[in-house]
């Protein structure tokens, strides 16, 4: 009896830690808002979808699963390096894994839309200290098309399904642990 009793303790510990380890992965999708230089009203421009499991251990990540402004899609590093070496600018967001639901913290990029690599788009949105800006260049252009305020809008979070898969096959093994 006191083996069975052990053993169970012994997989209920085996089981939580797998799901604490892994508990905060998620995908942050964030709204992009933009106010133009001289107006007042907010626009939604577009979104930014994160992995927590892309941060490293500064929190930060140089990678996007979706990144949209102004109707476009936007070259990630490998499909730049694969057109040209002077596409791609940087790009870097900051989340806290331990809170998915405050959103990305920080967001500095330089990129290009996917569609026709006409448009670039420089920008960052820093919540902790305030930095807000946008601008959009035209290639050939020197000067911005336009240019104003970029902040981060509103969160959401989705919890990675291989966690949840975990997680539920954890309970899976527990229960049938159990009924034996």
């Amino acid at each position: 009896m006191f083996n069975k009793i052990t053993k169970f303790f012994i997989s209920i510990i085996f089981a939580s830690t797998l799901m604490i380890n892994q508990s905060n992965a998620a995908t942050i999708t964030q709204d992009l808002l933009f106010i133009e230089d001289g107006s007042t009203v907010t626009e939604l421009i577009g979104s930014l979808t994160i992995s927590t499991l892309d941060l490293d251990n500064f929190d930060e990540t140089d990678t996007w699963i979706d990144f949209t402004l102004l109707g476009f899609g936007t070259i990630t590093q490998a499909q730049a390096d694969a057109l040209s070496p002077t596409l791609f600018g940087s790009f870097l967001a900051v989340a806290d894994p331990s809170d998915p639901w405050a959103g990305i913290e920080l967001l500095m990029f330089d990129v290009t839309e996917s569609m026709y690599g006409q448009f670039h788009f420089n920008g960052i949105a820093d919540v902790l200290a305030g930095d807000h800006f946008l601008d959009v260049f035209q290639t050939g252009v020197i000067d911005p098309i336009f240019y104003g305020e970029l902040f981060l809008g509103n969160a959401s979070v989705i919890p990675e399904p291989a966690i949840m898969a975990m997680m539920l096959l954890g309970l899976a093994l527990l229960s049938r642990r159990l009924s034996r």
